[in-house]
């Protein structure tokens, strides 16, 4: 089946202060050498500002997540103390509910904007790196017609969520966004075992 002139396709990321000097910044470079001008890459960032040295694309638009999302700057205002760090101080990234509640909120935002603009909303973790051309069958052959959502399986109790694409044509896939910003805008998941989001969209 020939979708390559049909699929719409927007690409969500973000990054934090100290993020785009360590990887964000060569994830944005090598976006803009690498991807297809008709995928759009939306890059949000919270806690800073916009580096003077954010490239400038066709295909690249930048959001600051902090202004964008009140659901965000309310869950980190209400759960500050969920950043991962115990009574003495001993830090596990399993109950890290601030840092990577990020992702999540960029993603809904994404969502609501593009509820009708677009097939497929897909994250992108901002260390990602690109190293040959991306082409539009490199992209429908792991965008299935038939599929809600695509993800990186793997064994144990979280799957890997560097890589995650949801199907605008599936309302599974729109149900599963409405869950997941509910878990957090309520809190719910600090009844689960693990607070980051690669648990949480395993559960």
């Amino acid at each position: 089946e020939e979708r390559s002139c049909y699929l719409v396709i927007n690409v969500v990321s973000s990054f934090g202060f100290n993020g785009w000097k360590e990887y964000a910044r060569d994830f944005v470079n090598t976006w803009v050498q690498f991807w297809p001008l008709d995928v759009k890459l939306r890059v949000y960032y919270h806690d800073c500002v916009l580096p003077e040295d954010a490239p400038q694309a066709l295909n690249v638009e930048y959001f600051n997540l902090n202004e964008v999302s009140e659901d965000m700057v309310a869950f980190k205002a209400k759960f500050s103390n969920a950043h991962g760090k115990n009574d003495k101080g001993v830090y596990d990234f399993r109950k890290d509910a601030i840092k990577f509640c990020h992702k999540v909120f960029a993603i809904g935002h994404s969502a609501k904007a593009l509820i009708d603009k677009t097939d497929w909303l897909v994250w992108l973790d901002a260390d990602t790196l690109t190293k040959e051309m991306v082409s539009r069958d490199d992209l429908n052959a792991v965008l299935p017609t038939d599929g809600a959502i695509v993800y990186l399986g793997r064994k144990g109790t979280f799957l890997e969520s560097s890589f995650l694409a949801l199907n605008f044509t599936d309302e599974n896939a729109l149900d599963f966004i409405a869950d997941l910003l509910d878990i957090y805008k309520t809190g719910e998941l600090f009844n689960y075992t693990e607070w980051h989001d690669g648990f949480v969209i395993q559960r």
